[in-house]
């Protein structure tokens, strides 16, 4: 089966196909599948395999927002399971033209699953960078996360590597 979703730059390989940008994969392995999320078109596919030689048709799982919502851009996440569901958390990009002090650049969201295919955005999460320090979210593990075990937060994440998640409610 063809699948058209690997990158190769144009310039690096003259005369070969060339598929649709994709990156950052966040690999999950459950019941002796391995599930590959992806970035691809500002949203999150999907695309399992047991063996690395023959993949499922890739579709997408989580759709980026539309204009004015946070999720504008879905970026980078990662995966984790509590009890019976999974969690998804992953970067909300803003519409660079609708940023404001209330309205960050980037945020973490998250969505939740039973089944590791069907995702549904949780619009309960949401954690809020600090400002002062780093406006972007970045190195958090979805244990860290889901371990802070609260609706809103703000990230205190220095450009050093140094930082720490304080618990906070949305107001």
């Amino acid at each position: 089966m063809k699948h058209d979703i690997f990158y190769t730059p144009r310039e690096q390989y003259v005369g070969m196909p060339h598929a649709t940008m994709c990156g950052d994969f966040m690999p999950y392995y459950w019941q002796k599948e391995f599930y590959l999320y992806f970035l691809k078109d500002e949203c999150v596919y999907l695309t399992r395999t047991k063996d690395f030689v023959s993949f499922s048709e890739a579709r997408m799982v989580i759709e980026r927002g539309g204009d004015e919502d946070q999720e504008w851009n879905v970026g980078t996440g990662s995966v984790c399971r509590m009890g019976e569901k999974f969690y998804f958390y992953y970067t909300g990009f803003r519409n660079p033209n609708t940023i404001s002090s209330e309205r960050h650049a980037q945020v973490i969201m998250r969505a939740i699953s039973k089944d590791l295919l069907n995702w549904e955005k949780d619009s309960s999460f949401f954690m809020v960078p600090d400002q002062e320090h780093c406006a972007d979210v970045i190195d958090l593990t979805a244990k860290d996360l889901h371990n802070a075990n609260f609706p809103g937060a703000l990230v205190n994440r220095h450009r050093h590597g140094i930082g720490n998640v304080e618990r906070r409610h949305q107001k």
